[in-house]
C-alpha cells in the first residue's frame, strides 16, 4: 500500500503536469466502476469542463482540487489508492491497461489515469471533503510533520493512545501517512519492539520514536 513517502513522490511528478489543465472528457471502465463513491454517470459527466487547480495529499490519500473552467463551485476528487493502486499520465494513442478504472483527457492530449490491479481503492467526488469522505477529520498530523511539532507536543499526543506500537503508527487517528512497511522502518530504527504497548515507554523510549 502506498504511503506517505511514495504519495508525495507521486504528488511531485503528477501535479504540475495537470495542475491548471482543463478536463476535456471523462471515462469509467464498468468493470471497476464499483470502486467509485459515486453515481458512475454523473461521474462522467461532472468532471468535463472543470480545471484542475491542484495535486495535494492529506495522509494517504490523493487530493485533486478542480473548479468550474471559468472558475466556482470547488469540487475535489479524493483517491486512497490502498494496496493495487497506482496512477498513469500517456498520451491517448498509448494502449488502456485492463486495470483502468477511469481516464480524464485533459488539455494537452494528455490522459491521467487511474489503474487498480486489487479494487480496492477507494475514489470520492465530493464537495466537502469533511462530509463526504469517511474519517476525514480524524486523520491527526501528517507523519512528516513530527519533527516541526517538537518533542513536548509529541509526547503529549503520544500519550493520549493506548495500542501497540506498530498499531499505533498505523492508526491515521495519530499521524496521517504511515503504514506497514514505514511503521516497521520507524520501530527498527528506535530500537522498539512492535508489540510493547505505548504506556510502557520510558522517556528516553518516547524520544528515539520522537
Amino acid at each position: 500500500m502506498p504511503e506517505l513517502p511514495e504519495l508525495e513522490a507521486l504528488r511531485i511528478r503528477i501535479g504540475p503536469r495537470v495542475e491548471g489543465k482543463l478536463i476535456t472528457a471523462a471515462t469509467v471502465n464498468p468493470k471497476k466502476a464499483h470502486l467509485l463513491r459515486y453515481p458512475v454517470d454523473n461521474f462522467a459527466l461532472e468532471l468535463p469542463a472543470r480545471r484542475i487547480t491542484s495535486l495535494t495529499r492529506r495522509g494517504k490519500h490523493m487530493v485533486f482540487a478542480t473548479e468550474l473552467g471559468g472558475g466556482g463551485a470547488p469540487r475535489w476528487l479524493v483517491i486512497n489508492p490502498m494496496l493495487g493502486g497506482r496512477f498513469q499520465i500517456a498520451g491517448g494513442d498509448t494502449a488502456v491497461p485492463a486495470t483502468e478504472v477511469f481516464t480524464l483527457r485533459v488539455e494537452g492530449k494528455q490522459e491521467l489515469r487511474y489503474l487498480d490491479f486489487r479494487d480496492m481503492g477507494r475514489i470520492y467526488w465530493v464537495a466537502d471533503c469533511s462530509r463526504e469522505v469517511p474519517a476525514w477529520d480524524l486523520q491527526g498530523p501528517e507523519a512528516d510533520s513530527v519533527g516541526e511539532m517538537g518533542l513536548d507536543v509529541f509526547r503529549k499526543r503520544l500519550r493520549r493512545f493506548r495500542d501497540e506500537l506498530k498499531d499505533l503508527l498505523r492508526n491515521q487517528e495519530f499521524l496521517a501517512g504511515i503504514g506497514n512497511a514505514y511503521s516497521d522502518e520507524i520501530l527498527f530504527e528506535a530500537r522498539l519492539l512492535p508489540l510493547r504497548r505505548r504506556a510502557s515507554l520510558k522517556p528516553e523510549e518516547e524520544e528515539a520514536l520522537y
